[in-house]
């Protein structure tokens, strides 16, 4: 490259690089941040470049007296290193090397951010308890000063947003994603993303109404803004909206407008638009095209990070072979959405207990905190005010007390509420496991009445086989039926202990039938699940009931 080039090439890149500078300065005081944060997508990709404009933004702020313009020029550098850092062993350091610098700034939201951004780096090594300590103590700071006089609050809030999300408190999130709303700033954070972060946490809410709104609103704002790849990633959590609501053709157009413009662009969110529209599709008999639909997702299926793609796609797929009369593969995607709804609840109820015991030890850690600080100070007015310390010292202790019996009320109503999230969660397994069994049946009636109803066809050896393959899978083995009652004991806890207390001779297939039939489910269901005939089930009740007519069995 000729010399001339590369120094008239140096010289535009400064040109620029000071016209980016002098974009910040030109904010009014107390609102230079934005400017900041228009340069922060570069900073993140190129921390040399931050740490040169840093120099030029803070020489220039320096000359000005504007000491707020540099506490906060330095913490959002602070900001990209961490967004470009991988290394958080060495971004930990980095924080704890610069903690007195921000802690003790006279500006407030600079130290909250600080705490926000340190949080973060420990949220992301998934160490929650440390990370919520400081977020905790951000938001305190961010709500103390009010989100209304923070330039910058919609990146704190959407940030706020995810991490509710991601424990899956939805009404918080949504709360978080409101004010984000309500405080946008294109220039800080897009706009439409908040709008589809607020339309998500009402759909996982179920409130239906709330979502197509946000939905709507960000689509309008999409076109407005000619975003392709947002207008369709919108389009299809508003498809998804009106599918769940079982409006299934009015859902058509919205899916085939998100494949249709990022199939290349979004995979991920491709494939399981795909999947939803598969859904829509089939419940309007268009299986063929369904199939297509599935087969697309497929392909992109490495490519997609997103949870609910494998339970929605084997639910598709389960209605896909009723739709074509393969019971036998319906039946094994059933089992393999069972086990899978079944290891997702476990998670959901994991992260609800992780969530709690991490919201208690935050606060905790900020009680503590806040404590050492009161006490601290306590200790240099007491030099100055024993007299007045002793007069209220009894109203102190009164209060301490009424503090810890409101504390001890709170553990115990969090205690009653898990209990009643433990119960709710026993009652869905054990209605989904009775509810697995009963579509077995229906499809083993179905195949069974098929193979009779057909005088022309001989029931081959290999037919009959495979139906009293799939008849095995309903009876209750020894493994399922020790499964079976460990879910029946969280729902009645005790039952078999005070069945063998006051029935002592009962056997165990006498025991079986009493519980099945505490379930109110019918005669045939529970003569599959053990293996026996109608009849000999409702002989067994009728000796049970002859022989204990104080325990009062129901049926037929």
């Amino acid at each position: 490259m000729p010399l001339h080039v590369a120094l008239t090439i140096i010289l535009l890149w400064w040109q620029v690089g000071l016209a980016q500078v002098q974009q910040v300065l030109d904010y009014p005081k107390g609102k230079m941040q934005v400017g900041l944060f228009k340069m922060f997508d570069q900073w993140g990709r190129d921390t040399a470049l931050a740490n040169r404009q840093q120099d030029s933004i803070i020489s220039m702020a320096k000359e000005k007296g504007d000491d707020e313009l540099i506490y906060y020029t330095r913490v959002f550098v602070l900001n990209a290193t961490v967004a470009a850092g991988k290394n958080t062993a060495v971004i930990k350091k980095l924080f704890q090397k610069q903690e007195s610098y921000y802690t003790q700034c006279p500006y407030e939201v600079v130290t909250g951010t600080y705490y926000f951004l340190l949080g973060n780096v420990y949220f992301r090594e998934l160490n929650f308890d440390t990370a919520f300590q400081h977020l905790f103590r951000a938001r305190n700071i961010f709500e103390k000063k009010g989100y209304e006089n923070i330039p910058e609050a919609v990146f704190y809030l959407n940030a706020f947003f995810g991490y509710y999300y991601y424990f899956e408190d939805y009404k918080t999130a949504a709360q978080y994603a409101v004010l984000a709303d309500k405080y946008a700033n294109k220039n800080v954070a897009n706009p439409i993303f908040n709008l589809n972060n607020l339309g998500l946490a009402y759909l996982k809410m179920k409130d239906f109404a709330a979502a197509q709104t946000s939905f709507a609103r960000g689509i309008e704002l999409a076109k407005a803004e000619n975003d392709p790849v947002w207008t369709g990633i919108i389009s299809g959590n508003y498809g998804n909206t009106l599918r769940q609501q079982e409006r299934y053709r009015e859902s058509l157009p919205y899916l085939y407008t998100d494949i249709a413009i990022n199939q290349k662009s979004e995979p991920g969110n491709t494939a399981i638009s795909c999947i939803y529209l598969a859904n829509s599709l089939l419940h309007l008999d268009s299986v063929a095209k369904a199939q297509q639909y599935m087969e697309l997702a497929g392909q992109l299926t490495s490519k997609s990070a997103f949870t609910s793609y494998s339970p929605n796609y084997y639910e598709t797929k389960a209605y896909y072979y009723k739709k074509i009369n393969d019971y036998k593969t319906a039946a094994l995607y059933l089992d393999s959405l069972t086990v899978l709804k079944d290891s997702l609840k476990t998670v959901f109820s994991n992260k609800l207990l992780m969530a709690s015991e991490i919201t208690t030890n935050a606060e905790k850690y900020l009680d503590e905190k806040r404590a050492i600080e009161l006490e601290s100070s306590r200790a240099k007015t007491v030099r100055n005010f024993i007299i007045l310390f002793l007069l209220f010292s009894s109203a102190f202790v009164i209060y301490a007390l009424n503090q810890r019996r409101k504390k001890e009320k709170l553990i115990e109503a969090q205690k009653q509420r898990l209990a009643d999230e433990q119960l709710a969660k026993a009652n869905q397994q054990l209605n989904q496991y009775i509810e697995n069994i009963r579509e077995k049946n229906n499809l083993i009636e179905k195949i069974s009445a098929e193979l009779t109803s057909n005088n022309d066809t001989t029931i081959t050896p290999q037919m009959a086989a495979h139906l009293q393959s799939l008849q095995q899978t309903v009876i209750l083995t020894e493994e399922d039926w020790l499964a079976f009652k460990k879910i029946f004991e969280q729902v009645w806890p005790g039952f078999f202990i005070q069945l063998q207390n006051q029935y002592g001779e009962l056997t165990p297939a006498e025991q079986r039938l009493i519980a099945l039939n505490k379930l109110a489910i019918s005669s045939k269901e529970m003569a599959n699940m053990l293996g026996i005939s109608v009849d000999s089930l409702r002989k067994s009740r009728y000796r049970l009931r002859k022989k204990y007519p104080e325990m009062g069995l129901s049926g037929d």
